[in-house]
C-alpha cells in the first residue's frame, strides 16, 4: 500500500475540483441578433393578394410602404427596393437606412407604366429587402442582396398586376381597352 501525504491528497483534490467548478469570471452572455420585422398591419398595399393597378385610375403609381423595426436596439436597418428581381442582373432601384434603436418607414412609389411594355398583362413583382448591417459587394455577378455573414434579414414582396394596354389612356377613351 502507497502512502500518499495528506498535504499531496488535498492539493490533487482541490486541483480536480477546481478543474471541474471553476469560479465564474466576470461573464456577459451574447447577444442574440434577431431579425428586422415589419409592424403588424402596417404594409401598404396588403401583401396577402395582388394589386390590380390601373393607370387610369392610379395615375400617381401606387406607393408601397412598410414600418420595420428591430428588436436589437443597435442594429442599423439597411433596405433595397427591387422590380421583377433576377439575381443576374437585379440593380436595387431604390434604397434607404433606418437609425439604430429608431423603427422607420421604407416607402416606394412604383409606377409600372415606366416599364417595358409587352402589350398585355402582367404581373410584377416589388421586392423590399430589410437586413440589420450593412450590404456588402458579392464576388461575381452583382447579386445585390448580399450580406455578411450573421446578419439577419427580412424580405417582403408585392405582385402588382397591369394591363399594359392602358398606359396612356384616360378613363373616357374609347379607343383603349
Amino acid at each position: 500500500m502507497v502512502r500518499v501525504p495528506i498535504a499531496v491528497s488535498v492539493l490533487i483534490s482541490l486541483g480536480v475540483v477546481g478543474c471541474l467548478v471553476p469560479f465564474p469570471i466576470e461573464e456577459r452572455p451574447l447577444e442574440v441578433n434577431y431579425p428586422p420585422f415589419s409592424v403588424a398591419g402596417t404594409l401598404t398595399p396588403t401583401t396577402e393578394r395582388t394589386r390590380e393597378f390601373d393607370p387610369r385610375v392610379d395615375v400617381d403609381g401606387v406607393l408601397l410602404r412598410a414600418v420595420l423595426d428591430d428588436p436589437n436596439a443597435s442594429d442599423q436597418l439597411s433596405y433595397r427596393w427591387f422590380i421583377n428581381y433576377n439575381e443576374n442582373t437585379g440593380a436595387p432601384i431604390d434604397n434607404g437606412t433606418i437609425p439604430a434603436g429608431e423603427g422607420g418607414v421604407a416607402e416606394y412609389r412604383f409606377r409600372p407604366c415606366l416599364l417595358p411594355r409587352i402589350a398585355g398583362e402582367t404581373i410584377h413583382t416589388v421586392d423590399l429587402f430589410v437586413a440589420d448591417r450593412a450590404f456588402v459587394q458579392a464576388p461575381g455577378p452583382p447579386v445585390n442582396q448580399h450580406v455578411a455573414a450573421g446578419t439577419q434579414t427580412l424580405k417582403i414582396t408585392w405582385f402588382v398586376r397591369l394591363d399594359d394596354r392602358l398606359c396612356g389612356c384616360q378613363l373616357d377613351d374609347e379607343q383603349c381597352p
